[in-house]
C-alpha cells in the first residue's frame, strides 16, 4: 500500500514546490515598493539633515550681519560678510546646492532687523525610482540688534550741602574727628555786615580737602569725568553723542552745554563742586522742583535715535533723593545765586517753581526754620509731575541714588531724616524710566555705578527671533 503512494507523495511535493514558488514571486514583487520607500524614507533623513545645517548657517550668518551693520541698508560690504559666514557655517556639504541666498533689513520697534532666506537642492538616492530625482528646500532666519542709536546725554548732578558728606564710612569718621562731630564738609563764604566777602578756607570743606578727605561731590566729579571718557570710546561712529552737565542745589548750574566734544565736556567736569551754604545757615538748599522745572524746558524732545538729527534725550540725575525747601515765612522766595558764583552760570529759582512752598505740604515741617524736608514726591508734585510730563515727550531718566547715610548722632537727620528715609529710594524710583534706576551704597562705588547706568541705557545684545 505504501508502494501505491509514493506517486501521490511525489505529486504533492512538487506542488508544494510550485507553491513555495509563487510566494517567492509575489514576495519579490512586493519588495521593490518596500525598497523604495525604505530608500524615500532615507533620502528625507537626509534632506533633514541637510535643512539642519542650512538653518543653523542661516542663523550664523544674521547674527554676523547685524552686529556689523549701523544702518538698515545693508551695505554690500556687510551682505558679503553675511554670505561668507553663511558659506563657511555650512562648510564643505557636497549634497547642498545652494541655489539663492538673500539678506535684508529694516527697523523694527527701534531695533535693526536682518532677515535671511536661502533656498537649495539636494539630490535623492531613490527618488528617481518615484521620479523625485532633486528635495527642494527653504528657510528663513531673522536676527535683531539694538541700533547703536544717536543720543544727547543731560548730566544732573546733586551738589547741594548734603553731599558734602564722607564719601565712605571711613571718610564720614575722619571728618567728623577733624570738625568736632559734623559728617559734612560745609562750604562757607566768609561776610561782613551781612554781605559776602569772600572764601572761608577754616570751613569744613577746606578741612576735608586738607586731610585728603573723600566727600561725595568729590567722587561725582571724579565719576562725571569718567564717564564721558567711557562714552567717547564707545562711540559707533563720530558725533554719535552729545553730552551737556548742570548741578543744583537750590539753584541750577551750568557746567558744560550740551556738545558732541565729549573730551570737552569731561575736562569741564573738573569744575563740579560743592555748593555754598548760606552764610545764614539757613539750610533749605536742595530743590527738585527747581531742578526738574529748569530740566524739562532745557531738554524739551526726545528722537528715535536713528540719526544724529533725532537723538533720544537722556537725562542722568544723581542725588541723595532728600529734599530740603522753605516754607511757609520761610526765606527762599527771593533766593539769588551766591554771589561769589558767576551769575552767568548759575539761575535762581523760577517764578513757576519758587521753593517758597506752603504749610499745606506733606512731609517733615521744621517750623523752627520754615524747612519742609521730604522726600522725591512727597513734599511737592512740581518735580514729579515734570519729571512725568518728560517721560511722556519720550525722554528716558536714569536716577543713581546714592544711599542718604544715617547720622544718627545727629538731630536734624533723627528729627526729620530718618522717618522717611525708607521712602527716599521709593519715591526716587517712581520718576526713573523702566530698568534705569539704580542704588550705590558707600561700600560701592558712584564711578561704576555711573558707567553701569550708561551701559544699561545704550547697550544690548544681537538675539535671533526666528
Amino acid at each position: 500500500m505504501l508502494a501505491s503512494l509514493k506517486p501521490l507523495i511525489k505529486g504533492f511535493l512538487a506542488f508544494r514546490n510550485d507553491l513555495s514558488g509563487n510566494i517567492g514571486m509575489i514576495f519579490a514583487f512586493a519588495l521593490l515598493p518596500a525598497i523604495g520607500l525604505i530608500g524615500l524614507a532615507d533620502d528625507f533623513a537626509t534632506g533633514i539633515m541637510a535643512k539642519r545645517r542650512l538653518d543653523a548657517a542661516a542663523d550664523a550668518a544674521v547674527l554676523h550681519a547685524v552686529s556689523k551693520s549701523s544702518n538698515p541698508n545693508l551695505d554690500q560690504t556687510t551682505q558679503d560678510a553675511g554670505r561668507a559666514s553663511f558659506d563657511a557655517q555650512l562648510g564643505n556639504a557636497s549634497n547642498i546646492t545652494v541655489v539663492s541666498v538673500s539678506l535684508t533689513s529694516g527697523y523694527v520697534d527701534g531695533n535693526l532687523q536682518v532677515t535671511l532666506k536661502y533656498r537649495a537642492t539636494v539630490p535623492t538616492n531613490f527618488g528617481s525610482l518615484f521620479q523625485v530625482p532633486t528635495l527642494f528646500l527653504s528657510g528663513s532666519a531673522v536676527a535683531v540688534a539694538p541700533i547703536p542709536a544717536y543720543a544727547n546725554f543731560y548730566l544732573l548732578l546733586d551738589n547741594s550741602p548734603s553731599m558734602g558728606i564722607g564719601a565712605t564710612v571711613d571718610d564720614i569718621t575722619q571728618l567728623q574727628s577733624l570738625t568736632g562731630g559734623c559728617a559734612f564738609a560745609c562750604h562757607e563764604h566768609t561776610s561782613s555786615s551781612g554781605r559776602i566777602t569772600g572764601d572761608n578756607t577754616s570751613d569744613n570743606y577746606h578741612i576735608a580737602k586738607n586731610n585728603n578727605v573723600v566727600t561725595r561731590i568729590d567722587v561725582e566729579r571724579i565719576a562725571a569725568q569718567h564717564l564721558f571718557d567711557s562714552a567717547t570710546a564707545n562711540q559707533q561712529y563720530p558725533n554719535q553723542y552729545n553730552a551737556a552737565i548742570y548741578t543744583f542745589s537750590d539753584v541750577l548750574q551750568t557746567i558744560a552745554t550740551l556738545s558732541s566734544n565729549l573730551s570737552d565736556v569731561a575736562s569741564q567736569a573738573q569744575n563740579i563742586d560743592l555748593a555754598y551754604s548760606y552764610f545764614d545757615h539757613r539750610d533749605t538748599q536742595t530743590s527738585y522742583d527747581t531742578a526738574f522745572s529748569y530740566m524739562s524746558n532745557i531738554i524739551t524732545q526726545s528722537g528715535n535715535g536713528l540719526t544724529s538729527s533725532s537723538p533720544i534725550s537722556y537725562l542722568f540725575v544723581v542725588t541723595d533723593g532728600v529734599q530740603d525747601e522753605p516754607v511757609g515765612t520761610g526765606s527762599g522766595s527771593n533766593n539769588k545765586p551766591d554771589k561769589w558764583v558767576s551769575p552767568s552760570t548759575q539761575t535762581s529759582p523760577p517764578g513757576t517753581a519758587s521753593p517758597n512752598l506752603s504749610n499745606t505740604l506733606t512731609g517733615n515741617f521744621n517750623s523752627n526754620s520754615h524747612r519742609l524736608i521730604s522726600t522725591f514726591s512727597s513734599g511737592s508734585s512740581i518735580a514729579l509731575s515734570q519729571c512725568q510730563s518728560m517721560k511722556a515727550q519720550g525722554i528716558k531718566i536714569a536716577i543713581l541714588y546714592t544711599t542718604y547715610l544715617p547720622i544718627n548722632n545727629d538731630n536734624t537727620y533723627k528729627s526729620y531724616v530718618a522717618p522717611i528715609s525708607s521712602k527716599i529710594p521709593t519715591d526716587l524710583q517712581g520718576c526713573a524710566s523702566p530698568n534705569l534706576f539704580f542704588t550705590v551704597t558707600p561700600s560701592q562705588g558712584i564711578d561704576d555705578a555711573m558707567k553701569a547706568m550708561f551701559k544699561a541705557a545704550t547697550s544690548g545684545l544681537p538675539r535671533l527671533t526666528q
